[in-house]
């Protein structure tokens, strides 16, 4: 075990040597016994905890790097499509048009987006209490 364990506390004069005249260790050791055993399971369970903390803030990290990276790679995607639509549409026009056309199918996008995402309902839904009485004319449950 590493040093400043609860196994490294015992102390070996009370824990090895019995006290009852039949042999069997005296009810103090039987209880300091208990003591570092407790100790030394809180120990492991805090131990073991602190790991799995750590394991979950570095999978954490290296979601959110993966995410970024994707959310980066899908924007400069999308922006290379939108600028091949707008070069293969509109070949012969100025660069100002084209540049006008590339940010109405940007704009186009976004309001689609904005759109969906104001008319989902996001209000939360009210979980009627069981233990309530009814009213009249509220339906039953």
């Amino acid at each position: 075990m590493a040093a400043g364990h609860s196994e490294d506390r015992v102390n070996p004069a009370i824990v090895e040597r019995p006290h009852a005249a039949n042999g069997e260790p005296s009810v103090a050791s039987s209880i300091e016994r208990l003591v570092v055993a407790s100790e030394g399971v809180i120990t492991k369970r805090i131990d073991l905890a602190i790991l799995e903390a750590q394991e979950l803030v570095s999978r954490t990290v290296l979601a959110a790097v993966f995410g970024g990276c994707g959310v980066i790679m899908a924007s400069a995607a999308w922006f290379g499509l939108v600028a091949a639509i707008v070069l293969g549409a509109a070949p012969d026009f100025g660069l100002a048009a084209q540049v006008a056309f590339f940010a109405a199918i940007n704009a186009a996008g976004a309001g689609l987006l904005i759109s969906l995402a104001v008319r989902r309902d996001t209000s939360p839904q009210r979980i009627p209490n069981p233990s309530a009485p009814l009213r009249e004319g509220q339906p039953s449950r």
